[in-house]
């Protein structure tokens, strides 16, 4: 099991490597950490199921699969949605 500390370092890890969100790409000024499968739905606790989200993102997708989940995000953004707007407000 994976300690707390070491987990921290794995996220530090992954913000280091690609700093911006997994899902719609904007550039991280604060992050949430995500399950690309929900546990839910039976995703593991491991770092390879684990990405980092922008708060937009993280909401939104919920329990959703990922593969419908950026189905949906291609067709919100193509109606001009931005995620980084939302990122905003939340942080405040």
């Amino acid at each position: 099991m994976v300690d707390k500390v070491a987990r921290k370092e794995q996220y530090m890890n992954l913000k280091l490597e690609y700093p911006k969100c997994w899902y719609c790409g904007i550039e991280l000024t604060r992050y949430d950490r995500d399950h690309i499968i929900a546990k839910s739905s039976g995703g593991s606790d491991k770092i390879y199921n684990k990405a980092l989200a922008c708060f937009c993102c993280n909401m939104a997708k919920g329990a959703m699969p990922v593969e419908q989940f950026l189905d949906w995000l291609a067709h919100i953004r193509s109606d001009n949605f931005n995620c980084y707007i939302i990122d905003k407000f939340s942080s405040a």
